[in-house]
């Protein structure tokens, strides 16, 4: 007598999934953040902890302190307050701890930043994910976009970061990457023609404005005024002094002596151009692919980074208990092909075309023993008791994120001790006529096929209320879902 186990109704839907609630733990820490760089503007870095508490960070970088609102806005304070124009702003990446920070004007030293957090030590609990930072090519000298394709998949959405240079893209949480770079570009001035003295006091225009305090000097015949800092030119001569606006980029020169009349007035100086640079970037969280725009073109060649968060398999015994509940989320769980088609370009959302598998059964299934047999490895996995082996979890997940079991093997065909044997589809397009084409693995011997009904289903839009069944229409729609079960006997 051949040992069997009922199965009742049993099928694996698509749709939200629930959140399991989990205690919430943290920890926290300090580390070092790196240097900012003397006359730079903005910098930007990755946290050694992923998985940030929200409204724990700040960051210090000698007298300037930009702290987390909760948002993931880094709000720019200065204690010492060493003048007007000192301003700042800042990003920080919760998922991943990617951040970036921005000051104007640029720093006056070199000074070590330090970083203070809290982040999720029960990181399973909360989402099953790794952190990555890596190179993404370069942006070319010249040009005025950008695109790739990240390593892994799967990305988390509100972790991407992508830096070149000084400029720097974060991502919003809907896949819009947000240019962040609003620093100015320092301009160095030297001998600066502003016109003729003519008069005791007289005020001169430069071509320059928001001046870098301190750093004006001003030559009028044998007359050399220095800029102290604080809106003072001062001259080694007693008869004769200054004063410059900074914000405004004028001077004015005082005589109360002799002066020197006719002579030229040549001003060196520093000052800060308003950076005109503006950018827009997409991020695909399905695929990890990228692409990056920026006016006016890249001045220099520079290489890119990329950091971010992508979600994993947490393994057999560490199921992931949190699973996205957004319908624009789930979309992280699909399979996705992107198109190889050429030229051909069918309607598409977001730039790709999504399938998903789906392992199910309306019937009840009478399953053999014997069909474990021929898996060497089943019993020293899943035990000696089929009847439980069967209904047991098997560490692998359908196309929506959802944990699968062995009986899924058995209507699928695959092997339920290999965690890469899974039933996958995937897109492919007639060069032709460029209409999606579905199909799916393992592909079954015609004896084993026959005894089940794949079904391929479409929708539009992924926010559609409901799944079509296909019926030689595939070019209609733009997401897809395949489902196999066993016919009934």
């Amino acid at each position: 007598m051949k040992a069997s186990s009922t199965i009742k109704s049993l099928a694996v839907m698509i749709g939200f999934a629930c959140v399991a609630s989990a205690s919430e733990t943290f920890s926290t820490t300090e580390e070092d953040g790196g240097v900012f760089p003397v006359h730079a503007k903005i910098v930007s870095g990755q946290t050694v902890h992923d998985s940030i508490v929200p409204g724990s960070v700040q960051f210090i970088a000698g007298d300037h302190v930009w702290t987390d609102d909760g948002t993931g806005i880094l709000v720019f304070t200065n204690p010492s307050s060493p003048g007007p124009n000192c301003s700042g702003s800042g990003k920080i990446l919760y998922p991943s701890g990617a951040w970036s920070l921005v000051i104007s004007p640029s720093m006056a030293e070199s000074v070590p930043i330090t970083i203070r957090y809290s982040f999720y030590t029960n990181k399973n609990e909360i989402v099953s994910s790794q952190t990555v930072s890596e190179g993404g090519s370069s942006f070319a000298s010249g040009v005025t976009t950008a695109s790739g394709l990240t390593s892994c998949d799967n990305l988390v959405t509100g972790s991407v970061q992508i830096v070149a240079g000084d400029h720097v893209w974060n991502d919003d949480g809907t896949g819009t990457l947000v240019f962040e770079c609003s620093c100015p570009i320092v301009v160095n001035v030297t001998n600066e023609a502003v016109g003729t003295v003519t008069s005791h006091s007289q005020e001169f225009q430069l071509v320059g404005n928001t001046i870098t305090p301190g750093s004006m000097t001003v030559q009028a015949g044998s007359y050399l005024f220095h800029d102290e800092g604080n809106g003072k030119l001062i001259c080694a001569s007693t008869t004769a002094s200054g004063a410059v606006n900074y914000s405004a980029g004028s001077i004015v020169l005082v005589f109360s002596g002799a002066w020197p009349s006719g002579q030229p007035v040549y001003v060196s100086y520093e000052w800060r151009k308003k950076d005109d640079y503006s950018g827009s970037g997409k991020i695909l969280y399905p695929s990890g692919a990228w692409s990056l725009m920026i006016s006016p073109s890249m001045a220099e060649s520079v290489p890119i980074t990329i950091r971010y968060s992508h979600y994993v398999d947490a393994g057999i015994n560490e199921p992931a208990t949190r699973i996205s509940v957004s319908v624009t989320n789930i979309v992280l769980h699909y399979v996705t092909s992107s198109i190889q088609s050429g030229a051909v370009t069918p309607p598409m959302e977001s730039g790709i075309v999504n399938v998903v598998t789906e392992v199910g059964s309306v019937h009840a299934l009478a399953i053999s023993s014997d069909w474990a047999k021929q898996y060497p490895g089943f019993k020293d996995r899943y035990g000696d008791d089929f009847g439980a082996a069967i209904v047991a979890q098997n560490g692998k997940r359908d196309g929506a994120g959802n944990p699968m079991f062995v009986w899924q093997d058995y209507v699928a065909g695959t092997d339920p001790t290999d965690a890469e044997s899974v039933f996958r589809a995937s897109i492919t397009f007639d060069r032709e006529t460029g209409n999606p084409v579905v199909s799916w693995t393992p592909e079954l011997t015609p004896e084993e096929a026959v005894k089940r009904t794949y079904t391929v289903f479409g929708k539009v839009h992924l926010n559609d209320s409901d799944w079509t069944v296909v019926n030689g229409n595939a070019a209609s729609y733009n997401f897809f879902k395949v489902r196999v079960e066993m016919k009934h006997p």
